[in-house]
């Protein structure tokens, strides 16, 4: 008796969830038949349960959409593992989109005995998930025009720094001019990027370095060959409040290795590399020119290695500067935080499209 009065108690309860959840809950025999349907089935098909139980697909569903739940059956049969497809079903005159979850049902002994589905509509969420995506694209654009404008108002002001240099006759005035007009040609190299990429918040540093190395040893007059720089990153993307500073403290160094390391025409190489070292990331810049011990002491400690320091505290981290044959400065921060990859877990999905 305590057994019957169990059985019914779990036969009534499941009699309320099938009369009540918003999803479409359906269990089918080998055969295709109708074992189970909630309510919410009976109102999408506009059938009550004796033209569903004990039915047939094909006896229920227009013959494509039999054909295709059946198939889906099938798979299910075939290899006994749940799988989830997303599908758009017309009712009436609209359009719902749902998401279906098949599982097995299989007896003691492994057997499949019986297929269930549970579908759930997530037209709502969809549209939802739309207007945002447009939201966000209409805010990338306007992200893109804004750093367009940015990078040609830099443009602007660097052109001015070179105009008003050519009317200095201080060689040493003329000298901070021209490095300015770099400093801020350098921030307008990032927002360029910036403008023709089309991710925002991953920026490739391996390009940028190498591209912002090129232009500072170019805007030096170095005869092609004589300077040979050498880039390599070995982390992802990341955003532009990392590249900025980093970018900027690879400008620095590198003006002040072409500055004081090549004395003459002296052929050199560059060396610049980021790369990851646990929870810390590691850029270090370094060149084969002269040795730190005869670099003018009042020259390296410039206002260029200040604004390094500043950048690296930045970046929440510190600099380090060492060299007898060359210089090597190493700036450690913090690993900033990935850009976002929340749609990377959604790979292995079957959509059923």
């Amino acid at each position: 008796r305590e057994t019957e009065r169990r059985v019914k108690t779990l036969n009534d309860q499941l009699r309320g969830i099938l009369q009540f959840t918003p999803s479409l809950v359906m269990l089918f025999d080998r055969e295709g038949r109708y074992l189970i349907a909630s309510r919410s089935v009976e109102l999408a098909l506009g059938k009550p349960p004796a033209e569903i139980v004990g039915r047939r697909l094909e006896e229920v569903l227009p013959a494509d959409a039999a054909a295709e739940f059946r198939q889906r059956l099938e798979r299910l049969a075939g290899s006994q593992r749940p799988y989830t497809v997303e599908e758009v079903r017309r009712q009436g005159s609209e359009e719902h989109t749902y998401l279906s979850t098949l599982f097995p049902l299989l007896d003691p002994e492994g057997r499949h005995i019986a297929s269930g589905v549970v579908a759930t509509d997530i037209t709502d969420q969809r549209q939802a998930r739309q207007v945002a995506e447009d939201a966000l694209r209409e805010k990338e654009i306007l992200l893109q025009e804004i750093h367009h404008r940015v990078k040609n108002n830099l443009q602007i002001i660097s052109s001015l720094l070179q105009m008003e240099s050519r009317a200095v006759t201080d060689p040493i005035a003329r000298k901070s001019f021209e490095e300015c007009q770099g400093r801020v040609q350098a921030m307008a190299l990032i927002h360029e990027r910036l403008y023709r990429t089309g991710d925002l918040s991953r920026i490739d540093l391996h390009a940028y370095f190498e591209s912002l190395a090129g232009q500072i040893i170019r805007s030096f007059g170095r005869v092609p060959g004589s300077m040979l720089s050498l880039v390599e990153v070995s982390v992802g993307p990341v955003g532009i409040e990392t590249a900025v500073p980093c970018g900027l403290i690879v400008a620095e160094l590198v003006t002040n290795a072409m500055k004081h390391a090549f004395p003459g025409s002296h052929r050199g190489q560059l060396e610049i590399r980021l790369r990851a070292d646990g929870d810390r990331w590691e850029l270090l810049v370094a060149d084969n020119g002269v040795g730190a011990s005869e670099r003018d002491e009042a020259k390296v400690d410039s206002l260029g290695l200040k604004l390094v320091q500043a950048l690296a505290r930045q970046l929440r981290g510190e600099v380090r500067a060492e060299g007898s044959c060359g210089m090597v400065v190493k700036v450690r921060f913090p690993a900033p935080i990935a850009p976002d990859k929340e749609h990377e877990g959604n790979a292995g999905e079957d959509t059923g499209r």
